[in-house]
C-alpha cells in the first residue's frame, strides 16, 4: 500500500498465489486510497471478477468505518440488481456523470471495453487496479492504462493463462503479468511483490504446490494448519490405477475416484475457529481434463448417491476451493494423449487443481504416464513436474506407489 503510495505515473505488479489473499489485498489498498480521496477503479477479465473486488472492498470499507462510493454499469443488458451494494448507471454517460457528482474518493469497476471507452480517458482515474492480471492480455492492459495515471497488476501467471482465440505473433498471447515475469516462476523483487504465504491450503497440501509452481517459496499460514479431517492425514496423496488403451474416458479412474470420494464423505471436518461437522459431497472437488470423463464421472457419483460433488474441468474450478480435491488424469500413456503430454500435465493446470485443496488432494492416474518419453523440452518440463508430485505424494490406502 505504501509502495502504491508513492507511484508516479507508474506501476505495480502483485503475484498472488492462490489463497494469498489478493483480493483481501485489493479490498484494504481501495478502501486507503478512496479515504484520501483518490478516485480508483478495478478492472478484470469478466464482470464478475469485478464485481467480487468491488463487494471486498465495499465490505472493507464498512469494517473500517470508511465508506467507499462505488458505481459500475451493469453485464450486458441485465436491469440493476436492488441487492448489490453500489451504483449501477446504465450506460458509460450515466456512469461519467456519476463520477462527476462525488466529491472526494471513489471506486469504479468495468471490463476493459468500459474502461478503454473516451468517457473514461478523457478524466483519468488516479489508480486503475487490474484484477487477474495473469490471464488479462498484454494489448488490453494497455488501452485501459490510458484511463489511469497509475497501475496495479495483480495477478497469478502460474495459474490458467488468458483463453486466446486465433493465432497470434510470438508473445503477443501472453498477459500483463506473463510479460513482466518472462520464464520465471516468480516475479523479481525489482519488479514488484510476491505474496508467500497462503490460508487456504493446508502445510501439507502447500509443500507439493509450492515446489511445482514457487520455487518452494509459498509458504501455509499457520492457521491453516488447524484444518482437518478426522482419521485422514492432511496432504496430496497418490492413487496409481493401472489400464491401457484410455485417452478422454477411463472407467477404471472413475471407479478409483468416486470410491475415493465415497471414503471421505461423512468424516469429521474441522476449520479453524468451528465446531468439527461430516464432510458433504460438496465439499469435494473432482477434476478431469476432458469433458467426456467429466461427464461419466458426474453419471457415476449420481448413481452412488453422491451427486453434490462438484466435478468439471480445471478452467471451472479457478478461484474456487473445498476441503477435497481429487483429480482424474483420465490418459493411459502419452501414446494416448490427444493434445499433447504439455496440456495433461500442464503445471499450470496442475497448480489450480491442487491449489484448491484446504486439507486433502489425490492423484489418480496411469503409471505408465511417468514412463513417457518427452518429445520437447516442453514435455520433459511438465513430465519433471507430475513426476516430482507424485514423489512428493504418499501412497492411498490400498495403493502402492508406481
Amino acid at each position: 500500500i505504501a509502495a502504491v503510495d508513492r507511484l508516479e505515473d507508474s506501476y505495480l505488479a502483485v503475484q498472488g498465489p492462490p489463497g494469498a489473499g489478493k483480493t483481501y489485498l485489493a479490498a484494504q489498498l481501495i478502501t486507503h486510497l478512496v479515504g484520501r480521496g483518490a478516485t480508483v477503479g478495478v478492472c478484470s477479465t469478466s464482470h464478475k471478477a469485478v464485481e467480487n473486488v468491488l463487494a471486498a472492498a465495499v465490505r472493507a470499507g464498512q469494517d473500517a468505518r470508511a465508506p467507499v462510493p462505488a458505481a459500475k454499469r451493469p453485464s450486458g443488458k441485465q436491469a440493476p440488481d436492488p441487492d448489490l451494494p453500489w451504483e449501477q448507471p446504465r450506460s458509460l454517460n450515466a456512469l461519467s456523470a456519476w463520477r462527476a457528482k462525488q466529491e472526494g474518493g471513489y471506486l469504479v469497476g468495468g471490463t476493459a471495453w468500459g474502461m478503454a471507452n473516451a468517457t473514461m480517458l478523457d478524466d483519468p482515474l488516479d489508480v486503475l487496479i487490474i484484477d487477474e492480471a495473469g490471464q488479462f492480455a498484454l494489448a488490453d492492459t494497455l488501452a485501459v492504462s490510458a484511463a489511469a495515471r497509475n497501475l496495479v497488476l495483480l495477478g497469478d501467471p502460474q495459474q490458467l493463462p488468458q483463453v486466446v482465440q486465433g493465432t497470434h505473433a510470438e508473445g503477443a498471447d501472453a498477459s500483463a503479468l506473463e510479460h513482466l515475469v518472462g520464464g520465471e516462476e516468480i516475479i523479481d523483487a525489482s519488479l514488484g511483490y510476491f505474496l508467500d504465504e497462503t490460508r487456504r491450503m493446508h502445510p501439507a497440501v502447500c509443500a507439493p504446490v509450492s515446489a511445482l509452481s514457487y520455487r518452494g517459496r509459498l509458504h501455509a499460514h499457520p492457521s491453516a494448519a488447524e484444518r482437518g479431517l478426522e482419521g485422514r492425514e492432511a496432504g496430496l496423496y497418490q492413487v496409481p490405477v493401472a489400464h491401457s488403451g484410455r485417452s478422454t474416458h477411463s472407467p477404471e479412474e472413475v471407479e478409483a475416484a468416486v470410491g475415493l470420494a465415497a471414503r471421505l464423505v461423512g468424516a469429521a471436518f474441522t476449520e479453524p475457529g468451528a465446531d468439527p461437522r461430516p464432510l458433504r459431497p460438496d465439499d469435494i472437488l473432482m477434476v478431469a481434463p476432458y469433458n467426456l470423463q467429466v461427464r461419466t464421472l458426474r453419471r457415476a457419483l449420481r448413481e452412488a448417491g453422491m451427486p453434490g460433488v462438484r466435478v468439471g474441468t480445471v478452467d471451472r474450478f479457478q478461484g474456487q476451493e473445498a476441503p477435497v480435491v481429487i483429480c482424474s488424469m483420465t490418459v493411459s500413456s502419452a501414446l494416448e494423449v490427444p493434445r499433447g503430454l504439455d496440456f495433461v500435465l500442464s503445471r499450470n493446470r496442475l497448480n489450480v487443481a491442487l491449489s484448491r485443496a484446504q486439507v486433502l488432494a489425490a492423484l489418480v492416474y496411469s503409471p505408465d504416464l511417468l514412463t513417457a518419453a518427452p518429445r520437447s523440452v516442453a514435455e520433459l518440463r511438465v513430465l519433471a513436474g507430475f513426476a516430482g508430485l507424485c514423489h512428493r505424494a504418499r501412497p492411498w490406502w490400498g495403493h502402492a506407489a508406481p
